[in-house]
């Protein structure tokens, strides 16, 4: 698998018309997937489906990272750091990256916070 690059972490490709829902999304924030929406990992992409909203969602490779770090026990400070180590960027870079994917996933209905 190719190693996708820091520069898209934030570009989540989508098709959606949901709103911005706004959080307070801190460092110790838990975020995790949400129920009820159907998910496919591609390994470069990850596909979900919102039945409930007849909404698909995909991720390129970067936003997945980000996603798959969000499991209800990692906090924003480690998916920072995580995500940081994985793509070889700075402590700023990264957490600009991982909270700007975090808040859009949220405002998907992909993710919540802990």
């Amino acid at each position: 698998m190719a190693r996708p690059r820091a520069d898209e972490a934030h570009a989540c490709v989508v098709r959606s018309d949901r709103p911005t829902l706004t959080w307070m999304l801190t460092p110790d924030s838990r975020p995790h997937a949400t129920t009820g929406i159907l998910g496919k990992d591609l390994g470069d992409e990850y596909l979900f489906y919102d039945s409930a909203h007849e909404r698909v969602h995909v991720l390129n490779a970067t936003a997945r990272e980000i996603y798959l770090l969000c499991d209800g026990r990692a906090s924003v400070l480690d998916i920072v750091r995580r995500f940081g180590a994985r793509f070889e960027i700075d402590d700023a870079r990264a957490r600009r990256d991982v909270e700007e994917t975090i808040d859009r996933l949220h405002s998907l209905g992909l993710v919540d916070p802990a």
